[in-house]
């Protein structure tokens, strides 16, 4: 895969009705908080239920910026942020800790 993904899904998906992706895109970062450096979006998707109900929502970062990985799990602590009209919603990833069967998991 040539980006990170996360996804935000829960029974309120309220404030993705309010905006489109281009919003959200504009409006999310990740950021390692060692050297401060935010990344933006490449894309946000929204998913959708048969009855055309948003239940969920992917943004995907790219892995490298100016050909060079931005991330490795060396790094601590990595912060998602993303403005939902009036607050932001804040998730902290440890990169060390995100394994797979196979190995580090980013």
């Amino acid at each position: 895969m040539d980006d990170y993904e996360v996804a935000i899904q829960g029974r309120d998906m309220g404030p993705f009705y309010h905006q489109n992706e281009a919003f959200y895109q504009a409006n999310a970062a990740l950021e390692v908080k060692k050297t401060k450096q935010k990344v933006m979006p490449s894309k946000v998707q929204y998913g959708k239920d048969a009855n055309g109900n948003i239940n969920s929502a992917l943004f995907f970062f790219p892995k490298k910026v100016n050909g060079q990985d931005w991330l490795s799990t060396s790094d601590k602590n990595v912060e998602f942020t993303c403005k939902l009209g009036a607050s932001t919603l804040h998730a902290v990833f440890e990169p060390s800790k995100m394994e797979n069967q196979k190995g580090p998991d980013l």
